[in-house]
């Protein structure tokens, strides 16, 4: 394993160029379509933002799930310039309730985890932000795993 830097999803088109950046948005897309179940659907929303439905994820579960998500996206989505990171929101729907306010609660979640730092999961209504990975494992996997 090399060493990588780590690059939020959103600046890739900026330095890399749009190709490249396309590039990396259909491997996030295949990368996450094939770690989701087949009933989840995924879609993108525009620029850099995808929205995905999780088909019954219960509140327990959705902010475990999206960090693993977000994890893999992390340890597997390898680009040129380094790997990418990802800020998640999520929200759950309420009973009865049209998809618009849903949407919005996610995205408030989203803009959450990008002020937040970064690279993390943030869902609404919930005040625990999951714990940022430790930058010095990653030095210490590359140490281990170096020839």
């Amino acid at each position: 394993m090399g060493r990588h830097r780590h690059r939020p999803l959103q600046g890739h088109h900026d330095r890399f160029g749009h190709e490249a950046g396309d590039v990396v948005i259909r491997d996030l897309a295949e990368l996450v379509q094939a770690r989701v179940r087949k009933r989840d659907r995924l879609y993108r929303m525009g620029g850099e933002e995808f929205l995905l439905l999780l088909d019954g994820v219960e509140a327990g579960a959705l902010h475990q799930v999206l960090d693993t998500l977000r994890e893999t996206i992390h340890d597997e989505l390898d680009v040129p310039g380094g790997r990418i990171t990802v800020s998640i929101g999520g929200a759950l729907p309420l009973p009865g309730e049209d998809w618009r306010p849903w949407l919005s609660r996610a995205d408030a979640a989203m803009y959450d985890a990008k002020q937040g730092g970064r690279n993390q999961v943030r869902v609404f209504g919930s005040n625990t932000p999951v714990q940022r990975p430790d930058p010095r494992a990653d030095r210490r996997r590359e140490a281990v795993d170096s020839p």
